[in-house]
């Protein structure tokens, strides 16, 4: 006659096992009851599976999701990269040829003013100094018709000759001084003329020069705009890298969590189904 078991406590949700055995060793309402826990227990385990099918399809999505992040990145990288490259070339080559470019074509402008300076100012020594000869030359000619015309007077007041032969010749002179005197002022009014004109070609390439130094005024201030700008697209560029760094550090954390529940769980996929891992132990 064999002795009972002693009775163990049941797992929660199932009822204790009757201690009347039956003909076979076991009772009917103990195989009703071990016949409900084993289907509770396939519920259970159809449920794990269930979430664990989900849980490896969101860590999938995840890691997915993540490599896109990783690929935009990249992206984004080389982009800002490359704009850093541009802006750099732009602000250093562009704005010293630019500069140097304006400082030739001052330089240019100031050697032609400085031409045309030297070209009036010989023109002018050239005409002061034939309008001086002119000027000795016709006061020396006076002189001498003065004094031959005195000479005359005297000859004249000496003789009581007729006196219309004389006064033709004292008009021819006249005339002659006359002509002088016309041909001096002619002389002035051409140096006037002269003057005027060198005076309105200095304000014209002085006009020119102020135009000058205002486009490029124009320009530097242009450069700095340009500067400018790109200042505030290296932030804003900086911004969304931070963004996107802060976005991929989160998903990392996400996943680091999702792997540490798996290794907690003891799960791992094998063939793209998620299943307890082997007890190595001994």
């Amino acid at each position: 006659m064999s002795t009972p078991s002693p009775t163990k406590s049941s797992p929660p949700g199932v009822e204790p096992i009757a201690t009347n055995p039956s003909p076979a060793g076991f009772s009917n309402t103990f195989l009703d009851n071990l016949v409900s826990t084993v289907e509770k227990l396939q519920s259970t385990v159809q449920n794990l599976e269930q979430q664990l099918k989900t849980q490896g399809i969101l860590i999938d999505l995840l890691r997915q999701e993540n490599e896109a992040h990783e690929a935009d990145k990249l992206e984004l990288e080389k982009k800002v990269q490359d704009w850093i490259t541009r802006l750099t070339t732009y602000n250093v080559e562009s704005l010293n040829d630019r500069m140097e470019e304006y400082e030739d074509r001052l330089n240019d402008q100031e050697d032609l003013l400085n031409d045309c300076m030297d070209e009036c100012e010989g023109r002018l020594n050239d005409l002061e100094d034939n309008l001086g000869k002119l000027s000795v030359n016709t006061r020396s000619r006076l002189d001498g018709c003065e004094t031959r015309l005195n000479n005359h007077e005297i000859r004249l007041d000496g003789h009581e000759a007729p006196l219309d032969g004389h006064q033709n010749r004292v008009d021819d002179y006249q005339a002659r001084a006359d002509d002088q005197q016309i041909r001096l002022e002619d002389y002035e009014e051409e140096l006037d003329k002269l003057n005027v004109d060198t005076t309105s070609r200095l304000g014209d390439h002085e006009d020119r020069m102020d135009d000058h130094e205002a486009r490029l005024g124009g320009h530097e201030a242009s450069l700095d705009d340009d500067e400018k700008e790109a200042n505030t697209l290296g932030l804003t560029t900086r911004s969304l890298l931070n963004d996107y760094r802060n976005h991929l550090d989160e998903y990392e954390t996400r996943l680091n969590e999702y792997d540490e529940a798996l290794d907690m769980m003891g799960l791992e996929k094998f063939d793209g189904r998620w299943e307890k891992k082997e007890d190595t132990r001994e």
